[in-house]
């Protein structure tokens, strides 16, 4: 498993995504988030189709705490299951990589 990655999340609206986005980098659980332009999304929910604008969110940080970040968004975040996926980081900038490693070390804030 890579030691890095992006996570991917959608947020109801762009006031949920700066103040769970401000909590994470707050925390030190991410390196930095990347907060979208709204997108429009089409899914299926509870037996129907559904139509949505919600707002993507990218965050970077250390595989570790994908579980802390994963939590953090579910008790925040005003969706019954949100979107929370993690990718791996396998290259990259090791000046970058590093910087994550230094950004993401502080102790959680709880």
């Amino acid at each position: 498993m890579s030691p890095y990655m992006q996570i991917h999340w959608t947020a109801a609206n762009r006031e949920e995504a700066e103040r769970i986005a401000q909590l994470l980098v707050e925390r030190h659980l991410v390196a930095c988030v990347h907060i979208e332009a709204e997108v429009e999304s089409l899914f299926f929910w509870n037996g129907t189709i559904e139509q949505a604008r919600e707002i993507k969110v990218v965050c970077k940080t250390r595989s570790a705490l994908f579980s802390a970040i994963e939590a953090t968004i579910i008790k925040e975040c005003c969706y019954e299951i949100p979107e929370i996926l993690g990718f791996a980081i396998d290259v990259g900038l090791s000046d970058y990589l590093d910087w994550i490693d230094k950004a993401t070390a502080v102790p959680a804030i709880n």
